[in-house]
């Protein structure tokens, strides 16, 4: 009979723990990578996202570094949403930009009517803000307000957020939005170059 504090047993528990990580990466990364064959994201790096400064709602921190692929300036997004952009890149991590940061901001527009406007960080102060619009156009709840491409920074067609409450035309009540999955509960994320991304063929 073996002891089960033997080196033999301990070995074989170390084992099970790294196969049941390796499961759970696989498992969580699995609607990523469905997403990822309706797109052509060529040269996409997937992440995993271990540390997070959620009280100033600025910066993650992702375990794909330089020689994985990152590289400063790429886009991390989650399926259709934009996460943020790399900022800062080691051999084996980088660090992410938020849109939820105060110094981020993307040109955007209303996915329903295409009204034009700026998303802007609020870091610790809240949601990120639709500003710079046609004051005279009613927004819905729930309306999707989408990156226009038209920036140095994010692609045109990705999701910066939905509107949290109805505004009326005329209204100076601040426009809020809220991402589609909420940012402390993603695992994972692609990062893809701006350039490279389009729909893949059917």
């Amino acid at each position: 009979k073996v002891p089960t504090d033997s080196p033999e047993i301990e070995t074989l528990r170390g084992e099970i723990v790294a196969l049941n990580a390796q499961l759970q990466r696989q498992e969580n990364s699995a609607e990523l990578n469905s997403f990822r064959k309706r797109y052509s994201l060529e040269n996409a790096v997937l992440a995993k996202i271990f540390a997070r400064n959620l009280d100033s709602a600025s910066e993650i921190l992702v375990d794909a570094g330089s020689r994985h692929g990152a590289r400063e300036g790429m886009v991390a997004i989650y399926k259709f949403q934009i996460v943020g952009q790399v900022i800062e890149v080691h051999d084996e991590s980088c660090k992410i930009m938020l849109i939820t940061s105060p110094s981020s901001s993307a040109s955007a527009y209303v996915a329903s009517g295409g009204h034009n406007g700026i998303v802007q960080g609020r870091g610790p102060k809240g949601a990120p803000e639709f500003k710079h619009f046609n004051e005279q156009i009613p927004l819905n709840k729930g309306d999707l307000i989408l990156s226009s491409g038209q920036g140095t920074v994010f692609p045109e067609g990705f999701c910066l957020g939905k509107i949290t409450a109805d505004r009326a035309p005329g209204s100076d009540e601040p426009v809020f939005l809220e991402p589609l999955a909420p940012f402390d509960k993603i695992k994972f994320c692609h990062l893809v170059d701006r350039e490279k991304l389009g729909t893949a063929a059917d």
